[in-house]
């Protein structure tokens, strides 16, 4: 009972079509498997299988075994054994409906010049001669999608006689018939000319509209054939544009949106093929877009194709048809790219690619509006904007829009687009300034957990080239990492760029050289320091964080209050570079609290109020002599090999007569420097020192922490630096005054190259 109650309130019972057809429509659409919805349509084949071999099947009772079958079909089921009866369904149906079911069947089943396509023949040109209108309809739709060579030759008269029928709808898809028979066959253009041009002329707006799709097709390979149809075109066009058609031709507000569309592809046809006056072609198509004004959805599409037609004219001859000289005809396109609707921003990005340049307005050419459009977070609308950027971007545009496209990386999560912007100031930036450095550092901090681990390693290591012998770019550095650490919570950053910014880059600069910056004080450094240590949980970040807090410490024998308590968790760590950088720090902060009286060599600025440069001049002061102390206690240690009392846990060597100061000026001096990273199995510094003192043959200046100086044995012509770097191992830096051969000596000797 409950079946038939759910029947008849169903939709089912407006079919005219059974219960068992709903009981498997049911079936299928409550399958919780393939298997079970395989299982149902399987038994249903093999039900329908039987009942339509069946002798006396009613014309009603088949139609309803085809549409079981259709929707069999449509899942992906074969169903060959039930195209004869779709055959047969179409020749003696004993209603329209019937017949119709019948064609719908074939249209599916048969595949192309299927061998029993043939039998289909004799039954469309009975229908296609027959008086009844829905016959006719039935045979003329299934011409569109049956494909069979003897089929032009047998039905083309027929259908071009079906253009002289009384009803409009026949005279329509007879169009449409002959459209796709076209499309298929070479049928010859003379047979089809005279009813195609009194199709232009039929009185109903319906036949005119269509026979257009079918004029397009031809006029591709005859256009020179027919060039007196253009002003047939214009009236067609102009009809729709006025209004002078009937109003169930409105769609989405626009009367007859296909039919412009086609008009207009029929434009572009003819001036590729320069035929028509292309002043008024200039003015149908102004006047298609004022049409176009305040109106929705399918006018978007009929204003993109203006644009693309416009964009083919010559531009001379677009200023000169234009009333107003000063007139931009693309100037609508404004207002897509700024709409808040994607669809119209995209609508406005791709009009602008189609429009010539000399046409672009200022804040085009320079990428303002485009940098924009950016800021909308869609895939689809950043290719494009990329794209159109693509075409005029140059080092002065990307200076200029610099700042619009971070802010949209803020928001904007596509890395094509931060891949894009870095690439671009790769290439056509060259001029490694404080710009460059600044800008490829805020990208990076903004965008490098998008981006691919070695990608990021690669532009760190631009940066670090950019500014190695340059004050101004390390200060530029310093200044750009304080700001964007100090605003900005570290697990934005990839751990990548915080290593940069540690060790590697401007962190690192920032500890080696905090005096360079005219903003920060050692004190303003280390805060952001220690905030980044409590925030990063890598142990190898948090040793390269403990290194530069410790190069802060030394120079200016001043730490924060709160760092004695971190420094004694992380001495408890299993990390052994962790737990060794952390124990000699704590050294280092008990040997200063010892020894309190000795000089420091930094003044916190702003601490204060004392005005920055005084601070830098009182700065400036102490450094000669914190180098001659430096100096003092190298050569008073030059006869200990390691000597515990000494406040920077100082390595000094025997073999040379080098001092650390005379070092740090020849270092200066020479410009000429290379950079190589090795992998070593020792953990130590003072005992890498050792090693390669015996290996490389070279003498040891001194050993702080982590890194140590050097100068080939007997020889002040090559300068060598060694720091170690986490996951064993060690960048080794070598300069020379004058001459690369030397270092490139050095290399091949050690095997090193």
């Amino acid at each position: 009972m409950s079946r038939l109650q759910a029947y008849f309130s169903s939709e089912f019972i407006a079919s005219g079509l059974g219960t068992d057809f709903h009981e498997f429509i049911i079936k299928v659409t409550q399958a919780k498997s393939k298997t079970e919805e395989a299982s149902h349509v399987t038994e249903e084949l093999k039900n329908l299988t039987h009942k339509m071999g069946l002798p006396d099947v009613s014309s009603t009772r088949m139609r309803d075994y085809l549409i079981r079958l259709m929707h069999c079909y449509m899942l992906g089921y074969a169903v060959d054994f039930s195209i004869i009866y779709a055959i047969m369904a179409s020749q003696s149906g004993e209603i329209a409906s019937d017949r119709r079911a019948g064609y719908l069947a074939c249209t599916l089943f048969l595949a192309h010049d299927h061998e029993l396509g043939i039998m289909l023949i004799n039954t469309l040109q009975r229908d296609l001669k027959s008086q009844n209108y829905l016959d006719r309809c039935s045979a003329l739709n299934a011409i569109c999608y049956l494909e069979h060579t003897e089929m032009v030759d047998s039905l083309l008269g027929l259908v071009v006689a079906c253009m002289e029928f009384p009803k409009q709808v026949v005279r329509k898809k007879a169009i449409m018939a002959l459209y796709f028979l076209f499309q298929r066959s070479n049928i010859p253009i003379d047979q089809l000319e005279p009813p195609l041009r009194f199709a232009l002329e039929d009185k109903d707006s319906s036949v005119v509209f269509a026979s257009l799709s079918i004029w397009k097709l031809i006029l591709v390979d005859h256009g020179e054939r027919y060039k007196d149809l253009l002003p047939t075109f214009f009236s067609v066009h102009r009809q729709i544009i006025e209004n002078r058609i009937h109003k169930s031709f409105l769609y989405h507000g626009v009367y007859a949106p296909w039919a412009q569309m086609d008009c207009l592809s029929i434009y572009n046809i003819y001036l590729d093929l320069n035929i028509g006056s292309p002043k008024e072609i200039y003015a149908i198509i102004m006047e298609c877009l004022e049409s176009m004004e305040k109106k929705v959805d399918m006018a978007f599409a009929v204003v993109l194709e203006c644009v693309k037609l416009l964009s083919i004219m010559d531009p001379t001859l677009l200023e000169r048809f234009s009333n107003k000289p000063d007139k931009n005809p693309f100037e609508v396109l404004v207002n897509y790219v700024n709409a808040s609707n994607l669809n119209l921003k995209y609508l406005g990005l791709t009009g602008m690619m189609y429009v010539d340049h000399s046409f672009w307005k200022d804040d085009w050419l320079d990428g303002t509006l485009i940098a924009g459009a950016l800021r909308a977070c869609d895939d689809t609308i950043t290719t494009q904007a990329i794209e159109n950027l693509d075409s005029i971007i140059d080092h002065k545009i990307l200076v200029h829009i610099s700042q619009d496209l971070i802010e949209a990386l803020k928001t904007n999560e596509n890395q094509a687009l931060a891949y894009w912007l870095l690439n671009r100031i790769m290439e056509h930036y060259t001029d490694r300034d404080a710009w460059f450095i600044e800008t490829v550092i805020e990208i990076l901090a903004i965008t490098a957990k998008r981006l691919d681990d070695d990608y990021v390693e690669t532009q760190c290591s631009v940066l670090k080239e950019g500014e190695v012998q340059d004050t101004k770019l390390r200060e530029c550095s310093v200044n750009i990492i304080y700001k964007l650490i100090k605003s900005n919570n570290s697990n934005t950053f990839s751990p990548l760029w915080v290593q940069f910014a540690f060790w590697v880059k401007a962190i690192d600069r920032v500890c080696e050289n905090g005096y360079l910056s005219n903003l920060y004080s050692e004190i303003d450094i280390m805060k952001q320091l220690e905030k980044c240590l409590m925030i990063i949980k890598d142990d190898d970040l948090q040793t390269c964080g403990l290194q530069a807090i410790k190069r802060c410490i030394l120079r200016s024998k001043t730490w924060l209050s709160g760092l004695e308590k971190t420094l004694k968790e992380y001495n408890r760590s299993p990390v052994p570079e962790k737990q060794q950088i952390a124990r000699e720090l704590l050294e280092i902060i008990s040997d200063i609290t010892a020894n309190p009286n000795k000089p420091t060599t930094i003044n916190h600025f702003a601490t204060n109020g004392t005005d920055r440069s005084t601070s830098q001049s009182n700065l400036q002061q102490h450094i000669p002599y914190i180098q001659e102390t430096i100096n003092n206690s190298a050569q008073s240690s030059k006869k200990h090999m390691y000597d515990p009392n000494c406040s920077l846990g100082s390595y000094h060597a025997s073999d040379t007569e080098m001092t650390t100061n005379e070092f740090g000026k020849l270092w200066v001096e020479y410009k000429i420097e290379e950079k190589r990273v090795f992998e070593c199995s020792v953990h130590d510094c003072l005992k890498l020192a050792k090693r390669l003192s015996k290996s490389w043959q070279i003498d040891i200046i001194q050993v702080i922490g982590q890194e140590f100086i050097a100068v080939e044995t007997n020889s002040a012509v090559l300068l060598i630096h060694v720091a170690m770097l986490p996951q064993n191992l060690f960048q080794l830096t070598l300069k020379t005054k004058l001459n690369p051969d030397q270092i490139d000596s050095f290399l091949t000797t050690r095997k090193l190259q």
